[in-house]
């Protein structure tokens, strides 16, 4: 399931995260390492700004400690391009015979390794990642050596490990007291994700805010037997390693005031693997929810990766979902109660080679609608349209373009119908009351009448997201943010009225909405007993009780 962004690392919000493990590093990895640690160290003594050039990553994280006289230590931030010229400027230059370098490879995977480098003039633990079949220093903690410094004492040693352990307790317990004590305020918690190449693996950066705020909001999910080395200590500065069943997490700590603390982790998941082998029953054999939501099906269709949209047949015998490739598209998934058994997810037989995404199925399991880039007649994908397949014996037909008025040469998304086949979808085309907003179309003689742009209070002048229309049109759900804060966008709710106006927004609760996340994706379940909605980039259930609460506070609204 999702990993929190700062806390332990988000992964992916724009492409797919993996790279922890694969078919694992060669000796030519290895040798890069040590390379770009030489070409770090030797370039800064040499005065070679090309070689610190190579061996740093354009947004390297290094943090230097300086020790205060009369006790303490500040630290002090520096970037790539400071690192480069400062070495043009020769500051650092040392003969070779007084160099005293020595480097050890810590730990190293597909695209992320640790390491260290000590020299007569300073010891740095290193992180690696491999980006574009490069490997380049990402993160270093720096301090210089110390007269009197302890290597790898085994005070520190239990200590350090102490710290990562609470570390995970404290974040899976939502405990941000205990968190905020055990991370620097100056903490850079940094994900790889990874991408298709040749852009390959990239960063993406969280500190000790973003991580707060996320345990406040609960989104954080258990991590199964977190497993800790601690690869080696030196006086004030210290390198770990832990395993966990979402991935990799490099650490570096720091000791200041007799406390050590979180300050760097370089975090790398492990890739996706979807557990289905034991789903039997109804909704994948699932523990009903009550009024709390639940992440659905963890580590099988909510895992590490992004999954949105949850749609079931009629029957409940099929369920699709959407999932975010390597290449930051969307593709369909299909699984199928047979056998007693839910089958592992595929691609559905209309999806995978397009970006598709926003699948609805009718009330009658005869049509499927869904938005895509796919091309009208070939060639390169276009715009988002809305398409719509008809069931075709136990598959679905070919998919048809729903064209005008419908479509619209700017982009469509999100079609729910009612009973009745009125369709409710978004689009951004002009006319509207924001950059997007929600329309409605009737049929009317067998066709669909011009769509219609719903009126305030349901749109805004800002974006109006994915809308839910009840099956007998009783009310409408709509992702969206309300009031001047501007928090990620949530779920509300809006009745219509005998006179044709909408009551005002409700919210359907803090145990649905976040502050630190998008909500969307909402759909009722076919037995109209469970709301499914996408938050953070999993998937969650909860009981459809909390809808006919919002239902009773919009129709008192005023």
């Amino acid at each position: 399931m999702r990993i929190l962004s700062c806390v332990v690392c988000v992964v992916a919000l724009a492409a797919f995260v993996g790279g922890a493990q694969g078919p694992g590093p060669t000796d030519q990895d290895k040798s890069a390492v040590r390379q770009a640690a030489y070409d770090y160290a030797e370039g800064y003594y040499e005065g070679a700004a090309e070689r610190m050039r190579q061996a740093v990553h354009p947004a390297i994280v290094k943090r230097e400690v300086t020790f205060i006289p009369g006790g303490g230590s500040i630290l002090s931030p520096i970037n790539a391009e400071t690192l480069v010229e400062v070495t043009r400027l020769g500051r650092g230059r040392l003969p070779a015979e007084k160099r005293n370098i020595s480097f050890s490879l810590l730990d190293i995977r597909d695209n992320v390794a640790s390491a260290k480098i000590f020299t007569a003039r300073f010891h740095d633990y290193l992180h690696l990642m491999k980006q574009d079949g490069r490997w380049r220093i990402a993160t270093v903690l720096w301090q210089p050596p110390t007269p009197n410094g302890v290597a790898n004492a085994e005070a520190d040693k239990a200590a350090v490990a102490q710290v990562i352990k609470d570390f995970f307790e404290g974040a899976t317990a939502f405990d941000a007291a205990r968190v905020e004590r055990l991370v620097h305020p100056e903490a850079a918690l940094r994900t790889v994700i990874v991408s298709r190449p040749p852009g390959g693996p990239f960063l993406m950066d969280g500190n000790r805010d973003g991580a707060l705020l996320e345990i406040r909001a609960k989104m954080m999910a258990p991590m199964a037997n977190p497993s800790t080395s601690v690869l080696d200590v030196y006086d004030t500065i210290a390198s770990a390693l832990t395993k966990t069943s979402a991935g990799i997490f490099y650490w570096h700590l720091l000791k200041q005031d007799g406390q050590w603390r979180i300050l760097h982790y370089l975090f790398a998941a492990t890739p996706v693997a979807r557990d289905f082998s034991r789903l039997e029953g109804p909704y994948l054999g699932q523990t009903p929810p009550g009024t709390t939501p639940q992440v659905f099906a963890p580590d099988a269709v909510s895992t590490s990766a992004h999954e949105l949209n949850s749609v079931f047949t009629p029957d409940g015998r099929e369920f699709y979902f959407t999932i975010q490739g390597e290449d930051g598209g969307w593709t369909i998934m299909r699984s199928a109660l047979e056998n007693g058994r839910w089958t592992p997810p595929a691609p559905a037989s209309f999806s995978g080679k397009w970006s598709d995404v926003d699948l609805f199925i009718t009330v009658d399991g005869l049509h499927l609608y869904f938005s895509s880039n796919r091309p009208l007649q070939g060639g390169a994908p276009k715009d988002f349209d809305i398409w719509v397949c008809e069931r075709s014996g136990a598959g679905w037909a070919e998919p048809r373009n729903m064209g005008a008025p419908i479509n619209s040469p700017f982009e469509e998304f999100y079609p729910t119908l009612t009973r009745d086949g009125t369709m409710y979808f978004q689009s951004r085309r002009p006319g509207g009351q924001g950059a997007a907003d929600i329309w409605r179309s009737r049929r009317r003689d067998g066709r669909y009448a011009e769509a219609e742009c719903l009126p305030v209070p349901v749109n805004t002048s800002g974006f109006e997201g994915d809308a839910f229309i009840a099956p007998d049109e009783s009310y409408l759900i709509v992702s969206t943010r309300v009031g001047t804060s501007a928090p990620p966008p949530g779920l509300f709710l809006s009745v219509p009225r005998p006179d044709g106006t909408w009551s005002p927004l409700v919210s359907l609760g803090d145990g649905i909405n976040s502050p630190v996340a998008g909500v969307n994706c909402e759909m009722l379940s076919p037995d109209g007993r469970y709301l499914f909605f996408t938050r953070g980039g999993d998937i969650y259930w909860v009981a459809a009780s909390v809808i006919e609460e919002a239902k009773r506070r919009a129709m008192d609204a005023r």
